[in-house]
């Protein structure tokens, strides 16, 4: 799952200037990374679940 590798280290790339400008402390970083952690991790449920929703269509009749 490339995309999950790549939501481990698109945080880290977007934010990291902020901290490198000491705009932001090491801190508000990692607040930053695991916030994005646990909104990619809601949003990619359907990914995550794509093979037991079609699963279960498979093996549910039509309806109409």
């Amino acid at each position: 799952m490339t995309y999950a590798q790549v939501a481990v280290i698109f945080p880290v790339v977007v934010v990291s200037p902020r901290y490198f400008a000491k705009v932001i402390l090491l801190g508000d970083l990692f607040q930053a990374v695991n916030a994005f952690s646990y909104v990619q991790n809601a949003l990619s449920f359907i990914i995550n679940s794509y093979n037991d929703i079609a699963t279960w269509e498979a093996v549910t009749p039509a309806i109409g």
